[in-house]
């Protein structure tokens, strides 16, 4: 098992596994402090709205998945499906919770 401190080599040179996540990542999502911004600010009017402190905690973390999920498609490759599939399955984690506490209300 190797840890973010061990040496590995990337195009032959011997970098830390964290650097080597670091480009990977970078190349595919874009500048991380760029990436950041975008989802912040997305967050930011999330949070500000009138419905926010409504929703239950499945809800918002849902959607601030999405918000960092988008900023990569926004920043980085918008064509990588895994940011697409990832936020289709938070959504669905949260409207499969939805009807099942609808299924469970209507039994009652």
């Amino acid at each position: 098992m190797t840890s973010e401190h061990d040496e590995v080599e990337f195009y032959g040179e011997p970098v830390t596994v964290a650097e080597q996540l670091i480009h990977e990542r970078g190349s595919r999502y874009g500048r991380f402090l760029d990436q950041a911004s975008v989802a912040v600010a997305i967050k930011e009017i999330m949070h500000s709205t009138p419905n926010w402190r409504r929703l239950a905690p499945d809800q918002r973390e849902a959607l601030d998945a999405f918000a960092m999920k988008a900023s990569r498609a926004l920043i980085g490759d918008p064509n990588y499906v895994d940011n697409w599939r990832d936020i289709e399955a938070y959504f669905k984690l949260v409207a499969d919770r939805l009807e099942s506490d609808q299924m469970l209300q209507r039994g009652s």
